[in-house]
């Protein structure tokens, strides 16, 4: 993948419903693609907003890999589009943890609930770098029963169901 301001041939090593999660040296880059029709202001608030929100979850949690900054570009190819990009250090995710790890994947998440935060437990959502243990999905984290991204996919299918219903009044209305 193309991806444009950024030099080298990213690799891809995690896929979610709403990123892609590219490998590039020691950085982990983090794609979110903007929803087709969204406003220049939108796109913005929501880069400012996930901005402002990496910085602010790793004042309080201290298992979360380091954040660097985002920023909004576009991938290349025949329709370019525009996405936000956020680099964070890379940390490998665990595959076969040990009980050792386990226990400290527990500590962890007793931490985060300690602080009032509920992480969603994936197990591709923890990593490893020398004896540490991190959580790689700062979008699971959240301070209510739903994390943010779950949250957030509720939003986009209600939000699907409200203009379907209103196309097919209006259409029944016109009829």
């Amino acid at each position: 993948m193309d991806i444009l301001s950024i030099r080298g041939r990213p690799r891809l090593v995690g896929r979610g419903i709403h990123r892609e999660v590219y490998r590039l040296k020691d950085l982990a880059i983090k794609i979110t693609r903007v929803r087709k029709g969204s406003e220049t202001k939108e796109i913005l608030e929501y880069a400012a907003s996930a901005n402002e929100r990496n910085k602010r979850i790793r004042g309080e949690l201290n298992f979360l890999p380091e954040y660097y900054g985002a920023m909004i570009t576009s991938i290349a190819g025949k329709r370019p589009s525009a996405v936000i990009v956020t680099f964070h250090s890379y940390v490998r995710p665990l595959t076969f943890p040990s009980l050792d790890e386990l226990k400290k994947v527990f500590e962890l998440v007793v931490s985060a609930y300690r602080k009032g935060y509920l992480l969603d437990w994936k197990p591709s959502n923890f990593g490893k770098r020398g004896k540490k243990i991190y959580y790689l999905d700062e979008y699971g984290i959240g301070k209510g029963l739903i994390p943010p991204d779950v949250a957030e996919d509720f939003n986009a299918f209600f939000n699907a169901m409200k203009k379907r219903l209103m196309a097919e009044m209006k259409r029944r209305t016109d009829s």
